[in-house]
């Protein structure tokens, strides 16, 4: 009983010292289990989802100041590492807040107050996503080595003269001996883990924890004297200097410091400043003015980034790592401005913020004077600012095909396919700053002898509350002075690297689809998630775009069925039973996804869904073949089965495009989906990393158009509804700047048709233009613009797809893009503040299958005769 009653005590006695370094209790569970390994990639994507999800969920009683607030009180803990030596049991955790970043968060969460309420983030976030998000805004190192070096580190070994156990890594949870040296637990490692960043392509890595606390500080400004922070700690006896100093005495710095009238700016120390003075603190005694400012760092694989490496370099010095520096610099910019924001834009949110801010489009408020002067990217301007026809079609042609109202102005543009002047956006660049790609500007405008002071005055409260070295003020500020010098210089020569903001203008255009994802056993199982998640990223899996399901595609179950959220992609595939697929059976896949189609039509019709996302298909096959019966099965489904859904796409991803142009080759079939090459597209390559053919992918997914449907086209009923009445539904939609929505009504609800009407509603948000064509790819468009005076957009038709000889049945497409905001977007439903709401209203569609020869015309596929006629006209939709 001895023995066990001795293990007994070691045990509590070390679950005590664990609880002694604070995880709070509602966190422990993400220290735990397989809440520690790998999972999801971090991007700003999973950052915004997951804050959006709280603030959805809080839509009147949450506003910015208090968000940001309890996201760092209660889900950022810097400085958490896996303590050495010790294994998880059922009551030891083997992590602890332990890191060198852990003083001064311990101060910051003092400059910047918690208010009154809490948040209750279990009823909004799984347990999943309350340990991504806390992940990605805590700042930490694991500094230890893990064993896994020669894999995850870089081939070029450090040099071994470089001492990494440098004294000032981990003060402390360092042991001095008698000559002043350290010893450590276990090795470091030469490429350590840094946590609390997340990836971005074009502003490099980011901490998410610096930003959310910065914008904190900038909504409840304080400057607090550092004698009041003195006075909270109890004095403490001399300390030990070290050999590289010169003496000080203790007790009179301490005075010295109580009496002092000098103050801490938050809206400084919460980025900049905070890690400057690590710096100056932590190396300053051991290296004087030869500091270390930035270090990189590396992802674990760019399309994947689970983890971040630093680099091999890093001697121990990681107060103020690339990642922290550069989000200092976007941290010290908004903790300025965010307060006029949020005068400017009521309701204005903090995932809106981090969102514009990281982005082609910027921050609006500042620039909202010039949102009328963007180019929209596929639409020419003559210098007054007025449309142009820049077409080629002639008086006959545009006759023919659009009879227009001799009264109406009709515009006919150039496609998107058209080349386009690659500098003609260059000069529309704004003069105010409102986005990242502007700090090169932001750091110009930091004033650095302001920074030098409150790096001074916070590094004399830092020293004090770590128990650290006092060291003599002369010196101290030396060395801080030195760290602020070697920060702006080190600092521009890093954003030399980025681009600047060249890119006004351009297209931020997203594929907005439904994708049913279909693997094979041609990769692993990390690099299916590894495809998984950058096809996620490249559509924009959330609420504001795109969703995606995963077909196992050996055995067509739905490894993910269809979500808009990146972290429940990532939870499903985590909670999934079965095995990934060794092989491809298309017959077995395209049955699953059938079944699954017609359940969603069904609920579509029941809601009276008059728009919508197009289902899209992707089947990645580049190693598994496709044995003749599964082929013929699969053949017999896209000309039979597949019927049913006219606005379907397919993707083929292969290294075996003859194959799959078998497969899709339609001549002398009938056939729904109209035409052909719109609808089936083969990529082809032998890759398994996606750099080759990633742009080619969001090309073909970005220009599939969303679809306008008949709702209440199954039953006998609905079809007598259709056929005796003209019914009209809604369609709400938001438009961005720089951003293009695509529509396509399938020829399928065009035939034997009467009077079909479609209508785009403007809501008083904006204005913005609609271009109608025949074309599905989207070429001479004739385009019409909202004004005050016309708020609506109406395209009339007359005889569609009537059944008479000698004409071609055809689709009909639109294009809208915005002209100009009102800044008035302010509901949920709105990604941006400057977004123009509009309704688009249809009447007159027809059910493929409503029993008046429609679907004989689809089957047959011979159309004798086509007439059409295609009003555009301003007027108010009555």
């Amino acid at each position: 009983m001895a023995p066990a009653l001795i293990l007994v005590a070691i045990v509590a006695c070390l679950f005590k010292a664990i609880q002694a370094y604070n995880i709070p209790q509602e966190l422990i569970h993400c220290y735990r289990g397989n809440f520690t390994q790998p999972s999801v990639g971090f991007n700003q994507q999973l950052l915004l989802e997951l804050i959006r999800k709280v603030e959805e969920k809080n839509p009147t009683t949450l506003d910015m100041r208090m968000l940001s607030v309890e996201l760092i009180h209660r889900l950022r803990i810097d400085g958490i590492e896996k303590a050495p030596g010790l294994q998880e049991t059922e009551f030891v955790t083997p992590y602890s807040t332990r890191g060198i970043m852990v003083p001064k968060y311990k101060l910051l969460l003092q400059l910047v107050s918690n208010i009154p309420g809490t948040i209750e983030f279990d009823k909004f976030l799984s347990p999943w996503e309350i340990c991504l998000l806390h992940r990605l805004l805590s700042s930490t190192v694991e500094p230890f080595q893990r064993g896994d070096e020669r894999t995850s580190c870089p081939a070029i070994v450090a040099d071994p003269s470089r001492n990494a156990q440098a004294p000032w890594i981990t003060q402390n949870k360092s042991q001095m001996n008698q000559t002043t040296g350290t010893t450590f637990e276990r090795p470091l490692s030469r490429c350590p883990l840094e946590g609390g960043t997340y990836r971005s392509f074009q502003y490099g890595s980011i901490a998410p924890g610096v930003l959310v606390m910065s914008i904190a500080a900038g909504l409840q400004p304080q400057n607090v004297r550092i004698s009041e922070f003195i006075s909270a700690y109890k004095r403490k006896g001399t300390y030990e200097n070290l050999e590289t100093m010169e003496r000080a005495d203790t007790r009179k710095q301490v005075e010295k410091l109580l009496s002092s009238m000098e103050s801490i700016d938050n809206t400084y120390v919460v980025g900049l400043a905070g890690d400057l003075a690590e710096v100056c603190l932590y190396q300053g005694p051991y290296v004087g003015t030869d500091l270390r400012v930035g270090l990189q760092g590396n992802w674990n694989d760019t399309f994947f980034p689970r983890l971040r490496f630093l680099a091999d370099n890093h001697e121990g010095r990681w107060e103020m790592t690339d990642s922290e520096l550069l989000s200092g610099i976007d941290g010290y910019f908004l903790a300025q401005q965010v307060p006029y924001f949020v005068n400017k834009v009521r309701r204005l949110r903090l995932s809106q913020v981090l969102d514009m801010y990281y982005s082609n489009r910027g921050i609006p408020v500042v620039s909202i004077e010039n949102l009328g002067k963007r180019k929209l990217p596929n639409i020419k301007q003559t210098p007054n600012g007025k449309l142009s026809r820049t077409s080629e079609l002639n008086e006959d042609s545009l006759h023919r095909m659009f009879n227009a109202d001799r009264k109406t102005k009709l515009w006919n543009v150039f496609s998107e396919d058209e080349a386009q002047d690659p500098h003609g956006d260059a000069q529309n660049v704004p003069d105010d700053i409102n986005r990242a790609c502007y700090r090169k500007q932001i750091l110009q405008t930091i004033d650095k002898d302001r920074l030098k002071q409150e790096t001074f005055n916070f590094v004399q409260v830092l020293q004090y509350t770590t128990g650290s070295v006092v060291v003599e003020d002369s010196l101290m500020r030396r060395n801080c002075d030195a760290a602020v010098d070697r920060f702006f210089s080190y600092a521009s020569n890093l954003l030399d690297s980025f681009e600047g903001c060249t890119s006004v203008g351009m297209s931020d255009t997203k594929p907005i689809i439904d994708l049913l994802l279909v693997i094979d056993g041609s990769r692993s199982v990390y690099e299916n998630l590894r495809m998984i998640f950058h096809l996620s990223e490249l559509i924009d899996v959330s609420i504001y775009g795109s969703s995606i399901s995963v077909i196992n595609g050996q055995s067509g179950e739905f490894m993910v069925n269809q979500t808009r959220s990146l972290s429940s992609v990532f939870e499903q595939l985590s909670a999934y039973q079965g095995s990934y697929p060794s092989a491809l059976s298309l017959s077995k896949s395209f049955d699953s996804i059938i079944r699954t189609l017609s359940s969603q039509m069904d609920e579509e019709r029941a809601y009276r869904t008059v728009g919508a996302n197009a289902p899209v298909i992707l089947v990645i096959s580049q190693g598994a073949r496709i044995v003749n019966s599964d082929f013929v099965s699969a053949r017999r489904m896209l000309t039979s089965s597949f019927e049913q859904f006219p606005d379907l796409y397919f993707v083929f991803l292969t290294n075996d495009a003859a194959t799959f142009s078998q497969l899709t080759d339609f001549s002398g079939v009938s056939h729904s989906r109209v035409p052909i090459e719109e609808h089936y597209k083969i990529i082809e390559s032998p890759s398994i990393d996606p750099q080759p053919y990633s742009g080619l992918l969001q090309a073909t997914l970005k220009a599939i158009p969303q679809r306008l449907v008949a709702p209440f086209c199954r039953t006998e009923a609905n079809r007598k509804l259709w056929r005796t009445v003209n019914v009209r539904e809604e369609h709400e939609q938001y438009l961005s700047p720089g951003v293009e929505l695509r529509y396509r009504i399938s020829r399928n609800f065009l035939f034997n048709t009467g009077n079909v009407g479609i209508q785009f509603q403007n809501s008083g948000y904006g204005e913005f233009t609609v271009c109608g064509t025949m074309d599905s790819s989207f070429a001479g468009l004739a385009c019409q613009t909202t004004t005050p005076e016309n708020d609506n957009v109406w395209f009339n038709f007359t005889g569609l797809c009537s059944g008479e000889p000698g004409i071609e049945c055809r689709s009909i497409y639109f294009l809208v893009q915005m002209e100009t905001s009102n800044m008035k977007c302010t509901e949920n439903d709105c990604r941006y503040p400057d977004q123009v709401r509009f309704v688009i209203k249809h009447e007159g569609l027809r059910c493929p299958s409503d029993g008046s020869g429609a679907r004989s015309l689809v089957i047959g596929w011979i159309l004798p005769v086509f007439a059409m006629f295609l009003t555009i006209r301003m007027l108010r939709f009555i």
